[in-house]
């Protein structure tokens, strides 16, 4: 299946700023009011960021696929609502995929794009990474090692990189660094991977900026 098939049975098309509706708009002040993520997937407002940085997504898509295509084992912590993990599971052959996220609203929504996307819904399952225990041939992920503290000079959250890099050798992940980070983003991102044993390290995509996070994006590849 092509990857824009796949985006627009799952409700993601190419969105601009100008055509957000009224309810969208509605959801999002809320979110920024109380920062939590049960309005980001309760308002649908993945979906929104999505569609609005439609091209990154496509791309980023795309990259997940060439990158894992010698793997059969993916593992995805902070799956969201589920978006990545589904296009990875129905797309290559006789992979073994797992999500966890600690959001109820998340797994919820996961499991019901699971079926739509004709997969087993146990796939996605709530569970903080903290408990999380098993190894994997290679992670996927959004913003999983993102520090997402405004205000914060570090980029990179430690925590997560330290369970990352106890879960498996192989990494593909999309990086959030805000504009005034410039190139810099990317040093912080792979001193943090040296530091966790990773030797092999590298943009596999061009930055974007994205309207929704207002910030430059980039996918990163790593292995030990």
């Amino acid at each position: 299946m092509e990857t824009e098939e796949f985006l627009s049975r799952n409700r993601i098309y190419h969105k601009t700023i100008d055509n957000v509706t009224e309810e969208e708009k509605k959801s999002a002040k809320l979110f920024e009011k109380s920062k939590s993520f049960d309005f980001f997937y309760g308002g649908n407002l993945d979906d929104l960021m999505d569609s609005l940085d439609y091209p990154i997504t496509k791309e980023f898509f795309d990259v997940v696929l060439a990158e894992t295509k010698d793997y059969q084992d993916l593992f995805e912590p902070c799956c969201m609502s589920g978006l990545l993990g589904c296009f990875a599971a129905s797309e290559k052959d006789n992979v073994s995929y797992v999500g966890i996220d600690i959001n109820d609203y998340a797994i919820e929504k996961a499991q019901s794009r699971a079926h739509i996307n004709g997969l087993n819904p146990e796939i996605f399952i709530k569970m903080d990474k903290a408990d999380y225990k098993n190894l994997h041939e290679a992670i996927i992920g959004r913003y999983v090692a993102n520090n997402f503290l405004h205000g914060q000079r570090d980029l990179v959250d430690e925590e997560a990189m330290d369970f990352l890099s106890k879960t498996s050798d192989n990494i593909v992940l999309i990086a959030r660094a805000p504009e005034r980070f410039g190139k810099y983003g990317f040093e912080q991102y792979k001193a943090s991977f040296k530091r966790h044993g990773y030797k092999n390290i590298e943009i596999v995509s061009n930055m974007h900026t994205s309207e929704f996070l207002e910030a430059d994006l980039f996918v990163m590849k790593a292995t030990k």
